[in-house]
């Protein structure tokens, strides 16, 4: 029997707490609510690039804590699922 395998996009994504316990959540052109983050570049370290991300996305200094949660899902018009890994992440005071 062939074993089948996962074909399909990887992103990440912040589950960012704030210094007061709130959860920063984003609109998207695909969902209305999201945790922020995206796809990252094949040779790039998964930590660094989750916070380069969403310093870029959202203005935010954080501290990557540890991946918390998988989900697979498909998201967009394409039918290829996606399979995300979400972070505890830590927005640093100002």
């Amino acid at each position: 029997m062939d074993e089948e395998y996962f074909a399909g996009n990887v992103t990440q994504r912040g589950i960012v707490f704030g210094p007061g316990g709130d959860i920063l959540l984003v609109t998207s052109g695909l969902r209305p609510w999201t945790f922020p983050g995206g796809r990252i570049e094949a040779d790039a370290d998964p930590e660094p690039a989750l916070r380069r991300r969403l310093y870029d996305d959202v203005g935010l200094q954080t501290t990557v804590k540890r991946p918390v949660k998988t989900v697979t899902d498909i998201w967009g018009s394409g039918s290829s699922p996606v399979y995300a890994v979400l972070y505890r992440v830590e927005a640093r005071s100002r």
